[in-house]
């Protein structure tokens, strides 16, 4: 990759598959959404949708998911041509179209040679690929497409036959791909190499968090915090916290215990925690300390930090209700926000924080909520953390392949 002299992010172009948009999808199934978003994050992504859309769309889909460029939609033109025969009857089936779009593969031709890096999602986006350009191309896999036919009878089966060699075929064409462990070890099986694949074995290790069913029965009245606390925007929205609602907090509920957690706590912050009654300090980054001392309630006021969607997506997945900021809410995924209670202020922090450590209701509502969206999305957010992780690797690394 070549660094300008600004020391720019770099730039990556990811072209998906438009979906059938009949649930306000914006086009693109979830785990799509979640890559994106996380993406975007360390990345000027340009989105490239294949199939019908229209203006209102791919601004939803710039805002929701934070991509510099949304494109798609272009009418039909002369100089269009036929998806390969292999697929012909599936873009039929997924786009309502068998012929690719020349406008939209010019204009995603011009857009890759401003960028370090090019992401394939779904099989019909192939066609779409940048030609001539040495770039790392890169398969997001959710899964194998020809399977959906294969119980099919002989005569059903016709219109798709050739389905699965054109899918093998992108597989060997790329230089990474990334799946979920499940998939890629049954894509190993099927002969695809271990180079390719290698990278969708690995899994965030300390960043997944411990699953457990929560009982409020056998929680206490205590709330926690976890995060890294040598880092400087987890310790400012932290301090913010300590100080502007902790000492209010306190001296309402004079029962009441907060736990905090994480690594390398700075001097300033051991100091206020030793300081003050009912203020306890673990040096860990193993969550199972939250539930281990019956944590009711979590709280993380997310004023500064970036990457707030893996930090609410945690939170969310432990079923230990969690109270943050609005702000960082905001500038979370959209398909995260009812799994956790946001509080505009501090005083309506203190409130929410009070509601939930004394009704049962309220607390089994924001409990299940969390659970059931952060478990729905884990995966596609180990997913997204991987591939943000290994293509920066990837780029920055001198002589990879």
């Amino acid at each position: 990759m070549t660094e300008s002299a600004d020391n720019r992010q770099p730039q990556l172009l990811y072209i998906a598959q438009q979906l059938p948009q009949t649930d306000g999808s914006l086009g693109l199934n979830l785990c799509s959404q979640v890559v994106v978003a996380l993406l975007s994050r360390d990345f000027d992504v340009s989105l490239a949708l294949v199939g019908p859309t229209d203006t209102r769309t791919l601004n939803d889909l710039r805002v929701s998911l934070g991509v510099l460029h949304a494109t798609g939609g272009f009418e039909a033109s002369s100089a269009d041509r036929p998806y390969d025969k292999s697929v012909k009857q599936y873009a039929l089936d997924q786009l309502g179209s068998d012929v690719v779009n020349a406008r939209l593969q010019n204009t995603i031709q011009q857009r890759a040679t401003e960028c370090d890096v090019v992401i394939i999602d779904g099989l019909l986006a192939w066609a779409y690929r940048p030609a001539g350009l040495s770039l790392p191309l890169i398969y997001l896999c959710q899964s194998i497409v020809a399977d959906q036919f294969a119980e099919l009878g002989m005569l059903a089966r016709l219109p798709y036959r050739g389905l699965a060699a054109y899918e093998r075929s992108v597989f060997d064409g790329v230089d990474l791909l990334f799946a979920e462990p499940d998939l890629a070890a049954d894509l190993s099986e099927r002969g695809v190499a271990m180079k390719t694949l290698q990278y969708s074995f690995s899994r965030p290790g300390a960043a997944s968090p411990s699953l457990l069913d929560v009982d409020r029965n056998l929680t206490a009245e205590r709330i926690g915090y976890i995060g890294y606390l040598s880092d400087d925007k987890n310790l400012a929205s932290l301090m913010w916290f300590l100080e502007e609602i902790w000492p209010a907090l306190s001296a309402s509920m004079p029962q009441l215990n907060f736990h905090i957690v994480g690594q390398a706590p700075p001097r300033e912050l051991r100091e206020l925690i030793a300081q003050a009654p009912r203020l306890h300090l673990h040096w860990s980054s193993d969550d199972q300390l939250l539930f281990d001392k019956r944590i009711r309630v979590m709280v993380d006021p997310l004023l500064h930090e970036s990457h707030v969607d893996a930090k609410l997506l945690n939170a969310m997945a432990r079923g230990i209700p969690l109270v943050t900021t609005r702000r960082g809410l905001d500038r979370a995924h959209p398909s995260l926000r009812a799994g956790a209670t946001a509080a505009d202020s501090a005083d309506a922090m203190l409130v929410a924080i009070k509601t939930l450590m004394a009704d049962g209701k309220a607390w089994k509502t924001r409990s299940n909520n969390a659970s059931g969206i952060g478990r729905a999305q884990l995966p596609a957010y180990e997913l997204g953390h991987t591939m943000r992780r290994e293509i920066l690797r990837h780029l920055t690394t001198p002589g990879a392949d």
